[in-house]
């Protein structure tokens, strides 16, 4: 269990903020938008950042990551779009339960994936997407677009089939809107007989293909499933696209936290030290345990949400000892040489471990 150096008893937690669901779009059969009462006036954020949720679901606290798909160049309200998982515990409660009216837990928007508007920036914008992965991309393209008179976007979109495409009509209306600025390049890989666009899925000659005539100066964002995100990355590499040009943001969770190239976790249980908001606590790791799972376990209050290695949210730094960390594609290198950690994809490398979160 946690033992405090400095408090016997844990400080008494303060009540989670809350967010109060103004309006429920169904975007397709397995996908809907929660609309909230607020704006970027009254909770700054930027476009790419996730909005972190907060459910008591069978008498346990879970969270989840969301991307904000609103933009914050524009007077537009708070939103999250969530697609149905299967088997999902939060996405089949949001999908089936959630209404008008109904107030959520939340933890402030955070993440680095995120589009940064140069206002007097002429430069193409490209996004690739796949499935639930245009959510954080709606939120750029819609900045980029408001913010960047000068730019063009160029949306790149793989889905399975027409009803699975997530914002079908109002990318079509953006399209219009910001006719020659914004062009939107779909694919499909079950079409009905009556599709007459593009087939497939992304490979290196149609991303090759969808590249032609974008200058050097261009950005790219990518955002879904790993292998196709891998193909954009590796073809625009080969192409002599500088990767300080690429950014992407994984959907898919991390099969084996805890594990690493620089070591194996230890396989007995160690003690390491926790510590928050000035407290330290012991925190016994057991082998099948990253340290975030195993604080949680002994009641200490962490910052967490996607417990994939994906979001951020429970990034630490590990001043003493040593850790392996399965998923470090959230930091940035200067992160991680500065001792940086994500305590959900982290386990203990040896004894006398010490994570202090900031």
């Amino acid at each position: 269990m946690a033992l405090s150096f400095f408090n016997k008893k844990r400080k008494e937690q303060p009540t989670k903020p809350l967010l109060k669901v103004e309006e429920v779009i169904r975007e397709t059969n397995d996908t809907v938008t929660l609309v909230f009462g607020a704006d970027h006036a009254s909770m700054p954020y930027k476009a790419g950042q996730f909005l972190t949720l907060s459910f008591n679901l069978d008498g346990k606290e879970v969270r989840r990551a969301y991307s904000l798909c609103s933009s914050p160049e524009s007077e537009e309200r708070l939103a999250v779009t969530v697609k149905r998982v299967e088997g999902g515990l939060v996405s089949n409660h949001i999908n089936d339960n959630i209404k008008v009216g109904d107030e959520l837990e939340f933890l402030p928007p955070e993440g680095t994936f995120v589009f940064e508007p140069e206002h007097k920036a002429e430069r193409p914008v490209v996004l690739f997407a796949a499935g639930s992965g245009i959510t954080p991309l709606m939120s750029i393209l819609k900045t980029a677009l408001r913010a960047e008179s000068g730019s063009k976007v160029v949306l790149v979109y793989t889905n399975r089939n027409e009803e699975s495409v997530i914002f079908q009509k109002e990318l079509s209306a953006l399209e219009t809107e910001h006719d020659g600025r914004f062009e939107v390049k779909h694919y499909l890989t079950r079409p009905s007989g009556e599709w007459t666009g593009k087939v497939g899925r992304l490979d290196v000659e149609t991303v090759k293909a969808e590249l032609d005539g974008i200058n050097g100066e261009a950005i790219y964002y990518s955002c879904g499933p790993e292998g196709m995100m891998q193909t954009v990355t590796d073809t625009l590499l080969s192409m002599g696209v500088s990767e300080s040009r690429i950014r992407k943001e994984r959907f898919v969770p991390v099969e084996n936290p805890g594990a690493s190239e620089d070591g194996e976790p230890l396989d007995v249980p160690v003690e390491i030290i926790v510590a928050v908001d000035g407290d330290e606590y012991e925190v016994t790791v057991s082998p099948d345990q990253t340290i975030l799972e195993a604080a949680l376990e002994a009641d200490v209050d962490m910052p967490y949400s996607c417990q994939s290695g994906l979001c951020t949210a429970c990034k630490a730094r590990c001043v003493e000892g040593k850790v392996s960390m399965e998923e470090t594609d959230a930091l940035t290198p200067e992160e991680v040489e500065a001792g940086d950690v994500l305590t959900c994809v982290c386990a203990p490398l040896s004894e006398g471990v010490k994570i202090i979160v900031e």
